[in-house]
């Protein structure tokens, strides 16, 4: 039986921005591993992706004073679906800690309006904050530090009111702290490279190209765009051998994780 789990980057997410009974659960499946860890670069794909999207969102309610304004932006951004998604459960979460809040002093629908995206930009804030601060003791332990990585939290400029994220990307001109040791793994590349072979999503498309450079270009700098373009094949490449990926994206993982030998364990966030 294996007891102990290696957390993707969904997970963490779930476990810090989510509703609360979505964060509870999230932790709990973390909680039955004996042994749970974090590698920095969930964190680092988490700071890129959803804590970026979740700013977005905190910054468009500042900016408009409009809940339905809000609603408006996210609307237009069809064509980035994990940015609405991750919008409107985050929206979600942040009412959710709004229970009893007083809208007496509203006269006018558009007073309503302006005293709800305050309401939900002060919760929001919470949320982030929180987040942040809870990044690393979701896990048992943080593994796999990143030196190019500065983990910066997210800032708050009191006087416009915004707020901005952290530097995530790679240092220009500087070689990813992790490609040289991943260099010397030129079999455990070429499994993984074959186990997307075909896959025309933008995604493996992406990874393979990150695969690749690290395999047959050892002397060219993997940059930022490789480094995020590596994605879930990272996890499959450090997972320890004794060890699950815990993800709620297994249709990436597994074929990734299965061509090296490793396993994966998918977490459902509610019951079929």
């Amino acid at each position: 039986m294996i007891d102990s789990c290696y957390l993707d980057t969904t997970i963490l997410v779930e476990a810090l921005f989510k509703t609360r009974p979505r964060r509870q659960r999230a932790r709990a499946a973390v909680e039955a591993y004996a042994k749970s860890s974090l590698p920095v670069y969930a964190i680092k794909e988490m700071s890129g992706g959803a804590l970026s999207n979740i700013i977005w969102l905190y910054n468009r309610l500042v900016e408009t004073r409009s809940l339905a304004r809000t609603y408006e932006a996210i609307a237009a951004n069809i064509r980035r679906p994990n940015r609405v998604t991750t919008s409107l459960e985050v929206l979600q979460a942040a009412s959710e800690s709004m229970t009893g809040e007083d809208l007496s002093d509203a006269r006018t629908a558009a007073q309503t309006d302006r005293m709800q995206a305050e309401m939900h930009a002060l919760s929001l804030r919470r949320i982030i904050q929180k987040g942040w601060r809870d990044r690393r003791r979701v896990t048992t332990e943080v593994v796999a530090e990143l030196e190019c990585f500065p983990e910066k939290a997210p800032y708050i400029d009191e006087e416009l009111g915004n707020m901005t994220i952290g530097k995530w990307g790679c240092p220009s001109r500087v070689d990813c702290t992790f490609a040289p040791r991943l260099r010397k793994r030129k079999s455990d590349l070429s499994l993984l490279i074959q186990a997307i072979k075909g896959k025309k999503r933008r995604e493996d498309v992406r990874r393979r190209k990150a695969l690749h450079a690290l395999k047959n270009t050892p002397n060219k700098r993997f940059d930022n765009d490789n480094c995020w373009g590596l994605g879930d094949a990272y996890f499959a490449l450090n997972c320890p051998d004794n060890a699950t990926i815990l993800t709620s994206n297994p249709r990436d993982h597994a074929p990734l994780a299965e061509a090296l030998g490793k396993t994966v364990t998918e977490y459902k966030w509610k019951d079929e």
